[in-house]
C-alpha cells in the first residue's frame, strides 16, 4: 500500500517539475498553481502515510525534511539568492515526498531526507555554468582580447568571480537580450563614467542596474561592452536534482563518504 502511495507521489512530482521547468526556461516565471497542486496533493498523502505507519522515526525524518526545506528556501529567498518559485519548489517537494523509501535509500546507499538531497544535488548542478563561463572567458583572454577594459584596477578575486559568473556583451545588444543582468555598477559622476565589478547580485538589484545602464547608453553617455550574468533557470536544476535523488542519491554525501574512504585507505 505504501509503495502505491510513493508511485502517486513520483507521478505528481514529475508532472509539476516538468511543467515548471518548461515555464522557467521560456519566461523565468512560473504559475503558482503548480506548487498549490503539488502541496495540496502531498499533504493528504503525508497524513495517510502517517496514519498507516503510526508515530515513529519516519515522522521525525519527515519533519526534519520539511523544516530544512522551509528554513533553507525562505532564507535564500530573503537573501535574494533564490527566486520565489525556487523556494516554493523546494518546500512543496518536501511536503510531497519528505523522505526516500527505506528500501530505495538502502539500495542507493544514501540518507533518506529528500529535501537535503534535492538541495545538494541542485546546487552542485547549478555550478556547471560557472565552469563553462570560466573556460569561455579564459579562451577570450588567451586570444589576446582585453575583457576587463575600464576595470583594470579591480582585484584578481573580483575578476575571477566575474569570469565564473558572467561575460561581456555589447551594450547595443543588451537591451534586446532576455534574462541578462549587469554585474557592473556604472555611475556618472561630474561627467565622468565610473565603473566597478559587483558580482554579488540578486534579481531585484539586477533589474535596477539594467534600467540605469540602458538609460546611460540611450543618453549616449555609455558605450562599448558591459559584464552581465545570465539568470539561470534554477527550477530545471531542481528537477534534475530530484531525478538524481531517486536514482543515485545525494551527490555531496557520497562525495564526502568517498573522501572518508580514501583517508581510511591511506592510513
Amino acid at each position: 500500500m505504501i509503495d502505491g502511495v510513493y508511485y502517486v507521489r513520483y507521478i505528481i512530482a514529475a508532472i509539476g517539475l516538468t511543467i515548471s521547468s518548461w515555464q522557467d526556461w521560456r519566461s523565468r516565471e512560473i504559475n503558482d498553481l503548480i506548487w498549490v497542486f503539488m502541496t495540496a496533493s502531498g499533504i493528504p498523502l503525508l497524513i495517510y502515510e502517517a496514519y498507516i505507519r503510526g508515530f515513529g522515526f519516519w515522522i521525525i525524518l519527515s519533519a526534519t525534511s520539511i523544516l530544512f526545506s522551509t528554513i533553507t528556501g525562505l532564507t535564500l529567498y530573503k537573501l535574494d539568492f533564490f527566486g520565489g518559485a525556487d523556494a516554493k519548489a523546494l518546500i512543496s517537494l518536501s511536503l510531497l515526498i519528505p523522505v526516500i523509501p527505506e528500501e530505495l535509500s538502502i539500495k542507493l546507499g544514501t540518507h533518506p531526507i529528500t529535501s537535503i538531497s534535492i538541495f545538494n544535488n541542485s546546487i552542485i548542478l547549478s555550478t556547471t555554468p560557472a565552469i563553462y563561463l570560466l573556460i569561455r572567458n579564459t579562451c577570450r583572454m588567451a586570444t589576446g582580447e582585453s575583457i576587463f577594459t575600464g576595470l583594470e584596477r579591480e582585484s584578481i578575486i573580483k575578476k575571477i568571480l566575474a569570469m565564473m559568473t558572467g561575460y561581456r556583451i555589447k551594450l547595443s545588444e543588451l537591451k534586446d537580450k532576455r534574462f541578462l543582468y549587469p554585474i557592473e555598477e556604472v555611475k556618472l559622476e561630474n561627467g565622468v563614467i565610473k565603473r566597478k565589478l559587483s558580482v554579488r547580485i540578486g534579481a531585484s538589484l539586477g533589474e535596477e542596474r539594467l534600467e540605469d545602464i540602458i538609460k546611460l547608453y540611450n543618453d549616449g553617455v555609455l558605450e562599448g561592452e558591459i559584464w552581465v550574468t545570465p539568470a539561470l533557470p534554477l527550477i530545471i536544476f531542481i528537477a534534475i536534482g530530484t531525478l538524481i535523488t531517486f536514482t543515485y542519491g545525494d551527490i555531496v554525501m557520497k562525495f564526502m563518504r568517498s573522501l572518508g574512504d580514501i583517508r581510511f585507505n591511506l592510513r
